[in-house]
């Protein structure tokens, strides 16, 4: 008898154990069947204002451009943003901000600055410009832009900015919606003017309600549990029934994402001063738990009801025992069909690791 109930006593700690592993085996960390979210962005801002002019007699750069937002929550707070362009090499972009927390979630060749920023002109009608600040290389920019008083907005018909610098550091989408030129400019290097001057040549412009945000290329690290994700880029997303929603990331920013009922994401929005960036995946982007080899899923990017400026698909080029890659083409628009890029997935048993590149 005392025999008879060792072995039973045996028989139920191996079928508890082969419970207790089947268990463990069908948790989301081992059936992967989480989200798999497959870019990173920054999304700056909706700008009030952006300016920009061509430096072609420059020896480094080929143009200096600057965005603000003019809070309406806070009247005290504007955020300015200056950079500075190369016209040969890599074509990197130096960032100079006011603000050191956007500074420091830039995640650019960003540098902290104190800036004089003025601009002058009617509500609705274009506004001149005047900024003075200090270099990563120590040198004085001082920068003028007037327009003649009968000078007026008209509307930008020609979509995206082309995304030409940073090549394989970012993608940019920079949306313009109103538009004006003019040859009024002075752009000074310590005291030398670097503007293009030839009267038929490249002018400066202003825009009235702009767009910017970026994609940017490179490693991420997220770790999984059943209610949230985490990145080693200070990103934690919590799960509040269908949708993620990021911590906040800096002032009025933030991250949502929605998925269906298989953890596949439907929409993908990125919130700054309650303007949206928004990718949106028809049918719902794969996990690692339903991707299969060849399978196609179109995507779209928009901001706010500024719909489709980025249309494109995304294949799934490979699924291995441990990884996953997706391919992003572009359709539209033209310029964007030569930036194609990947999102390469490898699986822990923490959760990911992402790498996004050209």
């Amino acid at each position: 008898m005392v025999r008879l109930i060792c072995i039973l006593t045996t028989t139920i700690l191996l079928l508890s154990i082969q419970l207790l592993g089947a268990q463990e085996k069908n948790s989301p960390i081992d059936t992967r069947k989480y989200p798999t979210i497959p870019i990173n962005t920054n999304f700056w801002n909706y700008w009030d204002h952006y300016w920009a002019t061509w430096l072609d007699n420059h020896p480094k750069y080929e143009m200096i451009e600057v965005t603000t937002y003019d809070n309406p929550a806070n009247p005290e707070y504007k955020l300015v943003r200056v950079f500075l362009s190369e016209k040969s090499g890599r074509k990197l972009q130096y960032y100079y901000l006011n603000d050191s927390i956007a500074m420091k979630r830039s995640r650019a060749n960003s540098f902290y600055r104190d800036i004089v920023y003025k601009k002058k002109g009617k509500k609705g009608k274009p506004q001149g410009l005047y900024i003075k600040f200090r270099d990563k290389d120590d040198e004085i920019i001082e920068w003028t832009v007037n327009f003649d008083e009968s000078a007026a907005l008209k509307r930008h018909k020609k979509g995206l900015t082309p995304s030409i610098h940073s090549v394989g550091y970012i993608l940019l989408y920079h949306l313009r919606t109103k538009t004006v030129s003019t040859t009024k400019d002075k752009v000074l290097f310590n005291g030398k003017d670097y503007a293009y001057k030839e009267e038929k040549g490249k002018k400066s412009w202003y825009n009235k309600d702009v767009y910017s945000a970026v994609k940017v290329y490179g490693k991420n690290v997220f770790t999984v549990s059943d209610k949230s994700l985490s990145s080693n880029w200070n990103r934690h997303f919590k799960k509040q029934g269908n949708v993620y929603v990021s911590e906040k990331l800096g002032r009025q920013n933030f991250i949502r994402f929605e998925v269906d009922n298989n953890d596949q994401i439907k929409t993908y929005k990125h919130s700054s001063f309650d303007h949206t960036l928004t990718f949106t995946f028809n049918p719902p982007l794969p996990n690692y738990a339903t991707a299969k080899n060849g399978q196609i899923v179109d995507f779209s990017v928009s901001f706010d009801e500024h719909q489709n400026v980025t249309k494109g698909k995304i294949r799934v080029m490979s699924k291995g025992e441990d990884k996953l890659i997706f391919q992003w083409i572009h359709d539209y628009p033209e310029w964007s069909k030569w930036r194609p890029f990947k999102s390469f997935f490898k699986f822990t048993d923490k959760g990911y690791e992402l790498t996004t590149y050209e």
